[in-house]
């Protein structure tokens, strides 16, 4: 009799639990969502981001063109359009904490990330970025004037966690390979080696010489007098300039300073146009010798700038290559 009491009691207490579970599932959620107002990313001219222990970074679009810093520096527009995607599109959705323990969700002064947004003189969005959620599917945020924690669609902190010089636009050189005419090496004091482009015969030339059984004329590259020349390593040395970008820019030094030494390699690239593509590149930086970035200035740029070891090393190798000259002549 005493085990038939247990078992029903055992029982009574599994269905009220099971009850009271079902109940926690099916009742309305105790708390609402702030209401968002719409903002459109192309309407934004304004953006600032405060990040721990730096400066803060503005960005600012003027003529329709983004800029960035005190300078207003040229910013990189692939950035800049993930930025408005992300403050065009927040969503917040679900409340992670009401008790405002920020520095656990990495919204605490030493850690957040504040983003504000304006569209003329308005300010449309004020909020700040925590650290992004286990499952990388959301990201903590706060929003101004609301100590709440709260969960916002995507994993966007990468996004705003960037410094004036990665906020930068990093090409230094850009052309049409196709219209590129002449190129010209020169290392140290060297002569420079010029390469020109062979001309496509005409249309009647190459129809005459195919009804003649003549064999075309395949080569796209010649030295001088008309000599041959290594078509792959050029052609790969022309596609890596095409659209250069450098690793980083120099804030200590202008672009004079550097114009004003002696550069290893002189590259000029003609087309149509009257002035050449031109870029130097300098000795390098401090590091291993097969390792280390170089000092650049470019035609199509204002400021100096630091090429990448691995660019440093490909374009020091390829023109050693079409010059036969030492990578450090002088």
């Amino acid at each position: 009799m005493k085990i038939r009491k247990e078992i029903i009691v055992l029982v009574v207490a599994v269905v009220a639990l099971s009850g009271y579970l079902v109940w926690q599932r099916q009742k309305p959620t105790a708390y609402r969502l702030p209401d968002l107002p719409q903002v459109d990313g192309s309407e934004i001219t304004h953006i600032r981001i405060e990040r721990p222990e730096t400066l803060p970074v503005v960005l600012k679009k003027i003529d329709q063109t983004w800029r960035v810093g005190d300078e207003l520096f040229k910013a990189d527009m692939d950035k800049v359009n993930g930025m408005l995607e992300t403050i065009e599109t927040l969503a917040l959705t679900a409340l992670a904490s009401e008790t405002g323990q920020h520095a656990r969700y990495h919204l605490d002064d030493g850690h957040r990330i504040r983003v504000q947004a304006w569209v003329g003189d308005g300010l449309r969005r004020d909020f700040a970025i925590g650290k992004t959620v286990p499952t990388y599917r959301h990201t903590f945020v706060t929003m101004a004037g609301d100590e709440k924690v709260y969960h916002a669609r995507e994993d966007f902190r990468g996004r705003f966690d960037r410094d004036l010089d990665q906020l930068r636009d990093k090409r230094v050189l850009t052309f049409d390979r196709e219209k590129i005419q002449t190129v010209s090496l020169a290392v140290g004091k060297a002569e420079p080696v010029i390469f020109s482009r062979v001309e496509t015969p005409p249309a009647a030339e190459e129809k005459d010489r195919k009804e003649e059984n003549a064999k075309p004329e395949t080569a796209r590259w010649q030295g001088a007098k008309g000599s041959p020349v290594d078509e792959e390593t050029l052609e790969n040395l022309v596609a890596s300039l095409a659209s250069l970008e450098c690793e980083r820019y120099f804030y200590d030094r202008t672009k004079a300073d550097l114009e004003g030494g002696k550069p290893d390699y002189i590259i000029e690239l003609t087309t149509d146009r009257k002035q050449p593509h031109r870029l130097l590149l300098f000795a390098p930086l401090e590091g291993e010798e097969e390792e280390r970035p170089r000092p650049g200035v470019s035609s199509e740029n204002d400021y100096p700038f630091v090429v990448s070891a691995f660019h440093s090393r490909e374009f020091a190798d390829q023109i050693a290559k079409l010059t036969t000259a030492k990578k450090t002549a002088n």
